[in-house]
């Protein structure tokens, strides 16, 4: 049997550490005889826990999703994985020039890890999203790859810095057009993406004239 990674966020373990650490020191320190003792210990150990849990990040730990069986659904969320690592690998850096397009992009990772999930418990759901994933998953994942590459670029000329610019704005179409597709996918419906198509088609000229 195949097996895929899947990448699922956990809480870290950090708080639990924290919060072991403080109470072996305190008893090792201050050695409570009393109840009032014990309560004090406690609380402090508590409010490590607690503290260091709000600071505390999550943590992306990597599974075996076991194929399905269906070689066409298999390839369809081995593309819908292959997406939302690619969106968390970009977005942090589209946050240093555009915060809201990073946004729009761990927004447009929410729904594609949502898809994953809608899909994966309901195989029927593939003629849904077949067309999303042929044909517009592509054009969003190679224009990010185009991101990526000019983000690293040595040197960024007016003409690089106008496309990334441009990839920047169209974030907020392309986060609407993948929440719309979500919800035609809970909605037992089929999108109809042609316009941001179009759309990313110009965009798409601009950053691949760059990259030639």
């Amino acid at each position: 049997m195949n097996n895929r990674k899947i990448a699922v966020n956990k809480r870290s373990n950090t708080p639990y550490y924290a919060a072991a650490a403080t109470f072996a020191l305190i008893t090792l320190i201050f050695i409570p005889h009393t109840i009032a003792g014990f309560i004090v210990t406690f609380l402090i150990t508590a409010a490590v826990f607690f503290v260091t849990r709000h600071f505390a990040k999550d943590v992306t730990v990597y599974k075996d999703r076991p194929s399905l069986g269906v070689p066409e659904l298999d390839e369809a969320l081995s593309s819908l994985e292959n997406a939302s690592a690619t969106f968390a690998r970009v977005r942090p850096l589209m946050a240093e020039s555009s915060p809201s397009g990073a946004g729009y992009l761990a927004s447009t990772k929410a729904s594609t890890d949502g898809m994953i999930s809608n899909l994966t418990a309901h195989p029927e759901d593939l003629k849904i999203v077949r067309k999303f994933i042929n044909v517009y998953l592509p054009m969003v994942i190679k224009m990010l790859i185009n991101y990526e590459e000019m983000y690293h670029l040595g040197t960024k000329g007016d003409n690089v810095i106008s496309s990334m610019n441009a990839i920047e704005g169209a974030m907020i179409s392309i986060d609407d057009a993948f929440r719309r597709q979500l919800d035609a996918q809970f909605a037992n419906d089929n999108l109809d993406v042609a316009t941001d198509i179009e759309v990313l088609d110009v965009i798409m000229g601009k950053t691949s004239d760059i990259n030639k």
